[in-house]
């Protein structure tokens, strides 16, 4: 169960580090247009 959890908390971060990326190039785009 360990190795199934590992395997689970791996992906889920990759998916966290993805969506926080978009959001954080979101946020550069929504900040600059105005400016």
């Amino acid at each position: 169960p360990k190795g199934q959890l590992l395997l689970i908390n791996g992906r889920t971060e990759d998916e966290v580090a993805r969506s926080l990326e978009r959001v954080l190039l979101a946020m550069r785009i929504s900040t600059s247009e105005p400016m």
